[in-house]
């Protein structure tokens, strides 16, 4: 309320100027404007303020009229005709802005006044929905349902299960939401390993859905391997695919060792990486080829220095970015960048397609809800109604939209499929 008491003091302010001191309202606020504004308008040597009033500008003008007509009407040498008709041009623009100015001051505190009233007390969207479909069993139901559902992505297990215990609902099978919950904590805690796991099982499916999200965590895994952030050891020891095979940065194929790996401790960072991409990025030459020899290239520029090399420890700008940064020329950076290459890509690209083969919805609902109606896009959609009334095009029927939309579009995002 603080903001409108501020508005309404700005619009007391500035209404007593469009009217004489002595026609001013009754309220303190506007009585006290206008005597400021008349002991303004008494100090200004030239008797003419900014701050008159309509009607004393009005009556300046008329003043100043009568006088120029009297001196016309005089036998004294009066004024030629081209001086007069200057003068009267000049005197009526002098007073049309002064007025105007007024009335523009006046506008803007009452906008803005307006403009706050509108924040303070927000436009109800009756009419946007049928208060029907929030009423009732059905409606309760539903309404338990999404907030279920919510929780069990969020990972609310004990929560959740309150909920579906007090609501009478039956809990759906967390194991969904929990693998959801687990997969996508270890990728932001580093721990690649159940996520490839999940997408070497799923390969089939992310294969025909063109997804990337199987190279994706291999190149994240290259890139830490190489940058020191991780160890030979934490990789997994064989393709997926159990091949004897490897891949040489040029893309063919060459036999690799026994065990796929040479003991960790005797391994540098870059030879764990390309050893690594040799063994698993078998089965991804045919569509990611030119990417998987920038990450070879990459791996070259980067420092040698081997783990049991006694200054290991200390040497902390193998894993410092920043460092590396300076090492590598531009086009490698974007491998530098945890943004595009690790857990803040991996995770909505893992959700996206975990999601899709669940046929689950790609956002919470509930979120979704929340966001329509917070967001600015339930006040941009009453916006667009109020217009189309004003134009006599509303919509007459709950199935019309106001635009043709693309069904086969619409289709995908409402309903993900799932091969």
């Amino acid at each position: 309320m603080d903001a409108i008491s501020k508005e309404v003091e700005r619009v007391a302010a500035k209404v007593p100027t469009l009217y004489a001191s002595g026609s001013s309202s009754s309220s303190s606020s506007a009585s006290s404007s206008a005597k400021k504004s008349s002991k303004a308008k008494a100090a200004s040597p030239s008797g003419s303020s900014s701050t008159a009033a309509v009607s004393e500008s009005l009556d300046s003008l008329l003043s100043s009229l009568e006088t120029m007509r009297s001196t016309i009407a005089s036998d004294q040498s009066p004024p030629s005709a081209p001086v007069v008709a200057a003068e009267t041009k000049a005197l009526i623009a002098k007073s049309q802005k002064a007025i105007a100015d007024r009335q523009k001051d006046v506008y803007n505190a009452l906008s803005k006044l307006g403009k706050a009233y509108d924040k303070k007390f927000p436009t109800p969207v009756d009419g946007i929905a049928d208060p029907a479909l929030f009423m009732g069993a059905q409606a309760q139901e539903a309404l338990e349902a999404v907030v279920l559902d919510h929780m069990l992505r969020m990972g609310e297990w004990q929560a959740a299960g309150e909920l579906a215990k007090e609501s009478s609902q039956s809990l759906p099978p967390s194991d969904v939401y929990r693998q959801l919950d687990s997969i996508s904590q270890a990728i932001e805690a580093g721990n690649l390993q159940p996520a490839i796991a999940w997408a070497e099982s799923n390969r089939a499916f992310l294969s025909r859905r063109s997804s990337t999200f199987e190279f994706a965590l291999h190149r994240s895994q290259f890139i830490r391997l190489a940058t020191g952030q991780a160890s030979p050891s934490t990789a997994p020891a064989s393709a997926g695919n159990g091949t004897a095979m490897a891949l040489d940065p040029d893309g063919e194929n060459v036999p690799s060792s026994s065990s796929g790996y040479a003991t960790p401790s005797s391994m540098s960072p870059v030879e764990g990486a390309i050893q690594y991409g040799r063994t698993h990025m078998r089965s991804h030459v045919g569509d990611h080829l030119a990417e998987i020899q920038a990450l070879f290239s990459f791996a070259l520029f980067l420092p040698y220095i081997f783990r049991d090399d006694p200054d290991a420890d200390a040497a902390s700008h193998i894993t410092h970015l920043a460092h590396l940064r300076d090492l590598v020329p531009p086009n490698y950076h974007h491998f530098l960048d945890p943004i595009q290459v690790h857990a803040p890509y991996l995770v909505p690209l893992f959700q996206v397609d975990f999601c899709a083969i669940n046929k689950l919805a790609r956002e919470a609902p509930l979120k979704t809800a929340v966001e329509v109606g917070t967001g600015g896009a339930l006040m941009k959609i009453m916006k667009v109604r109020q217009v189309m009334k004003q134009r006599g095009n509303e919509w007459s029927q709950a199935n019309e939209l106001p635009v043709r939309p693309n069904s086969s579009r619409l289709a995908t995002l409402l309903f993900p499929a799932k091969g």
